[in-house]
């Protein structure tokens, strides 16, 4: 964790959203890869919970549009994530 706990938050919310619309869509780690032109290894590291990989601003676009939802849903947090996963 570093000195910024808020980007931290952040970081921890979006690779949970990441992972959580993918699988609502029943979609493995490849699938959404290629339909977002990025590789698997990237995406797996952009999947992990305590990672410090943060994509670009085009590739969250990328994962958005491949998603079909809005950017900025990837960095909403469901009401009580941080609580209940976060100490």
């Amino acid at each position: 964790m570093t000195k910024y706990k808020f980007y931290d938050d952040c970081l921890f919310i979006l690779h949970l959203n990441i992972t959580r619309f993918r699988r609502e869509r029943g979609w493995a780690q490849e699938q959404l890869a290629e339909r977002a032109g990025v590789s698997v290894r990237h995406l797996a590291n952009l999947e992990a919970p305590h990672s410090s990989a943060a994509p670009s601003f085009a590739v969250l676009c990328r994962l958005a549009y491949a998603l079909g939802i809005e950017p900025s849903a990837l960095i909403q947090a469901e009401p009580n994530t941080l609580q209940t996963t976060v100490s």
